[in-house]
């Protein structure tokens, strides 16, 4: 695959294993074909992170646990402050209040699609960055989150 700056880079190491790869060479994370069109998704440091089956008919679902932070991953890298600020805020806040948990659900169901289709296209990391920096910004000024 092409490099290109700030992007998520695949490769196949056979055996059904596709490693992922930040614009730095860091792995960020791996999928596992598990055969009939399912696939399991593992974190840098190989927790499961998520599961996507083959409905047919062109269509799959995706199951996840609330480990990976899939477009923030992407577009800053896995260990990134950025990404841990994230992490911290969605643990420490989301996960308190009932509309949270409502947004880390959807999140969790659709940003492993949009990081599969666009995670290798420059301006989703420029809209992403665009979106998410402010958001960062906010989030560090306010009191220390533990």
């Amino acid at each position: 695959m092409a490099n290109k700056k700030n992007n998520i880079h695949s490769r196949n190491e056979g055996f059904g294993k596709t490693v992922h790869y930040d614009s730095h060479g860091k792995k960020v994370g791996t999928t596992r074909n598990n055969g009939f069109g399912s696939y399991t998704h593992y974190d840098q440091r190989g927790k499961k992170v998520g599961t996507t089956y083959n409905e047919g008919f062109g269509r799959s679902t995706t199951s996840n646990s609330s480990e990976g932070c899939y477009i923030a991953t992407c577009v800053y890298g896995y260990d990134s402050d950025e990404v841990w600020t994230l992490r911290k805020f969605r643990d420490n806040v989301l996960k308190q209040h009932f509309i949270g948990k409502c947004f880390i659900k959807a999140y969790y169901f659709i940003s492993p699609k949009l990081v599969h289709f666009f995670g290798n296209q420059q301006w989703f990391h420029s809209f992403f960055k665009f979106i998410l920096n402010p958001l960062i910004k906010k989030i560090d000024s306010q009191e220390p989150i533990k």
